[in-house]
């Protein structure tokens, strides 16, 4: 408010300086005109200034109104990460499936479905089993349960060795049952 008043002294002494300086009276005309419109503008500063602030008070408005939207995307965002997570470790043992079936066709054992179960460690996915249903039974590999309790046919044997080296698992941690 002391600027304001400050501006309108100074600004009136200076126009009454110089509207004495001018000697023809239609030029005074002018001159008053043109230091009005001036005037008009000196005082309506503060009002502009103060609407600014109301802007300002709106752009922090939004910045919280964006910021809570954020966090609000940022939950649904690990939501759908969750929900992609699974999609994607349910679309690697399908493909692991996939795979076990062409080893066994490759090794000449007869399967009706693959089965495989993973846990995920970090950013790891760990097999825990892999389940070869046969005619005759099941083949799991993988398996810490149990013993081994009839002796394999050379294919079987083979299938076992493949799904081994293929999956980097430790030849005792393969069981196969029948």
């Amino acid at each position: 408010m002391r600027e304001l008043i400050f501006n309108i002294l100074i600004f009136t002494i200076v126009t009454s300086v110089l509207k004495c300086l001018i000697i023809k009276e239609e030029y005074k005309q002018y001159f008053q005109f043109f230091c009005g419109l001036i005037m008009v503008l000196i005082v309506i500063t503060p009002v502009i200034k103060f609407f600014e602030a109301d802007t300002n008070f709106y752009n922090i408005l939004n910045k919280h109104i964006y910021s809570s939207e954020l966090k609000n995307s940022v939950s649904e965002l690990e939501n759908a990460e969750g929900n992609l997570k699974k999609s994607v470790i349910s679309q690697c043992e399908k493909k692991i499936e996939k795979q076990v079936m062409d080893m066994a066709e490759k090794n000449n054992v007869t399967c009706r479905g693959v089965e495989v179960k993973t846990k995920t460690k970090g950013a790891e996915l760990e097999i825990v089993s892999v389940v070869v249903n046969t005619k005759a039974g099941a083949v799991a590999a993988y398996s810490n349960t149990g013993e081994e309790v009839s002796v394999l046919n050379k294919n079987e044997k083979k299938l076992r060795t493949d799904i081994c080296s293929n999956y980097m698992l430790k030849k005792e941690e393969v069981q196969i049952w029948k």
